[in-house]
């Protein structure tokens, strides 16, 4: 018999779009298992299928640095981050997947020194909520925290996969001198710039 797991991709106002296939991980006995679901139509609805009694099975959800994702599992909250245990679930019909893709903002980050020079440093960040679930939620990206920061050539970082809403703190660290936090939030879409400053 198998289990049978069926989503859903919308936007913020609850309207199918499209988005990326959702995969299964899993092991049976010593072999593991990995399955991937049917491609997102434009009624943004995948189905995935896996053998009843997958041992620990994990989905896992994908998207690009342009996008964020919040999903919830039936009619629970919304979720932070990009997989979840599913084996708490028994029905051989599980609840339906509802994935809420958002246009990311985009937040560019420009770190100094006391000299006022552009610095490479260590950037870290944390959401005000912890509404995290999964083994794999954390740490996404190059620098800790719970967003993903990228290097530009003019010595900026640019964000990835940032949620809209979010209340943000963000630190930087030099050679263990450590700026001052700052807190953002972001709407959808929203392109924004900050400066941290090391001492």
């Amino acid at each position: 018999p198998q289990t049978v797991l069926r989503g859903r991709y919308v936007d913020s106002d609850g309207e199918p779009r499209t988005g990326h296939q959702a995969h299964i991980f899993g092991r049976i006995g010593e072999r593991p298992y990995f399955a991937e679901s049917t491609r997102p139509g434009q009624d943004g609805r995948f189905l995935v299928r896996y053998p009843k009694g997958l041992e620990r099975p994990e989905l896992r959800l994908v998207t690009n640095e342009h996008s964020a994702i919040r999903f919830r599992i039936g009619d629970g909250p919304l979720r932070h981050g990009m997989s979840a245990w599913l084996d708490e679930i028994e029905d051989v019909e599980k609840p339906e997947i509802t994935v809420v893709r958002y246009t990311a903002p985009i937040l560019l980050v420009t770190v100094k020194n006391a000299a006022g020079e552009t610095v490479e440093a260590e950037l870290s960040s944390k959401y005000g909520t912890n509404r995290m679930i999964g083994p794999n939620n954390q740490g996404y990206g190059y620098f800790t925290g719970d967003v993903s920061f990228e290097r530009q050539p003019d010595g900026r970082y640019r964000s990835s996969q940032m949620l809209p809403g979010e209340e943000t703190k963000l630190t930087a660290a030099v050679d263990g001198r450590t700026s001052e936090p700052v807190t953002v939030t972001l709407d959808e879409g929203e392109t924004r710039e900050v400066t941290l400053s090391i001492p």
